[in-house]
Formats: C-alpha cells, structure tokens, sequence
C-alpha cells in the first residue's frame, strides 16, 4: 500500500518526531509479533501528556496531604520521635515517586497503533497484566470522535471509537491527541485497504 496518497497522513507527517514524552509517532521503527513482511506501522499513539501530567498533579497532591496527615498526627499524639518522624516523611516521599514512576510507564506502555493491515490495541493494566486487542482494517466500519469537556476542546485531546464487525465490535480510545487528524488516517487506511481487495477480487473473476 502507497501512504503517499493519503490525506490525513500528509497532515501527521510533521508531527512525526520521536521523544519521552510524543504522544503521537508516524512511521515508527516498531516491530511487533505478528506482523506480516509487507506490512508497516503507520502510527503509533499514546495518551495526550496532558493525562500524565494530570496523574503527576494528583501524585503531588497527596504528597502534600500525607505531609500534612503526618504533621496532624504528630500533634495530636503531643509529638513523636524525630527519627520516626523522618521515616515517615521518607515513607510518603517514596510513594509519591513510585506513583509518579508508575503513572510514566502505562502511560508510557498503553499503545495505539494503526498498520497498513490493522489497528492494535495495546493496554498495559499492571507490570503483570496487559491486554492486546486487533481487527484488520477491512473489518472496520466506521470511526468517529468525541471531545467531552472544555479541557479536550481547548488541548484537542478525544475519544476514539472503531465499529468493526469482528468479534470485539468496537475499539475505544481515549484521551488521544489530534483524534481528528488520526480518524482521517484511519478512514484512509481503510479506504485504500478495502479499494485492493476490491481490485484483487475483480482480478481473480476475470481470470
């Protein structure tokens, strides 16, 4: 399949670069399991860094609200050791970065990505649990957005949804950046995926 043609992928194309933080990489170096030898990745998604840097505000804030959960403590009970004291600032400092350290990685991990064959859906639950989920592109029927509150409006983060008629009827994305640039390619690799099977199958009658 040509991406050159495609619409919604000449308007990704500068978005293209790389980073700890991009949300959004096209034609990345991926390789995965089962993918076939002819086939590329076109995009790969992650989660608006909006989300993570929501979580890390949270993080903070109860890292503020133990601080201050141990200062009450230490009043009420007419002060305790300062050793003690100390280890538990050190206890409520090691959560918070383990929070922080956690929020990155499935932010990290919890991956999108649309091929020139399917769409796959990666969800990483927890270190031991994390859900793969795909549908070939011919399966799709249709792709549409949602973009629920001020705060997806103004940073222009939405919602995914890709009816399909498999299995798992519907794929849901959430919180993507640019969801309409990313339905556009979508609806292109579909478009264009569908179109050869249709030249393949009138060739084959043909002959």
């Amino acid at each position: 399949m040509s991406l050159k043609h495609l619409s919604g992928f000449r308007g990704l194309k500068k978005l293209g670069a790389g980073g700890l933080f991009k949300s959004i990489i096209v034609l990345p170096k991926v390789k995965f399991e089962t993918q076939e030898r002819k086939e590329k990745v076109v995009l790969m998604i992650r989660k608006h860094p909006f989300v993570l840097i929501r979580n890390i505000i949270v993080a903070v804030g109860y890292l503020f609200l133990g601080f201050f959960i141990i200062h009450m403590f230490s009043q009420v009970v007419g002060g305790i050791p300062a050793r003690m004291k100390f280890a538990f600032y050190l206890l409520n400092i090691g959560i918070f970065v383990l929070s922080v350290w956690y929020s990155y990685v499935k932010w990290y991990f919890n991956i999108f990505m649309a091929t020139t064959q399917r769409i796959v859906d990666l969800d990483f639950v927890s270190i031991l649990d994390a859900r793969w989920s795909e549908t070939r592109l011919v399966t799709i029927e249709d792709v549409s957005v949602s973009t629920p509150g001020f705060w997806s409006v103004f940073f222009d983060i939405g919602n995914l949804f890709v009816q399909t008629a498999s299995a798992k009827n519907e794929f849901e994305i959430k919180e993507i950046p640019k969801p309409l640039r990313v339905q556009d390619v979508i609806m292109d690799l579909v478009t264009a995926i569908k179109h050869e099977d249709n030249i393949s199958s009138t060739n084959v009658s043909v002959s």
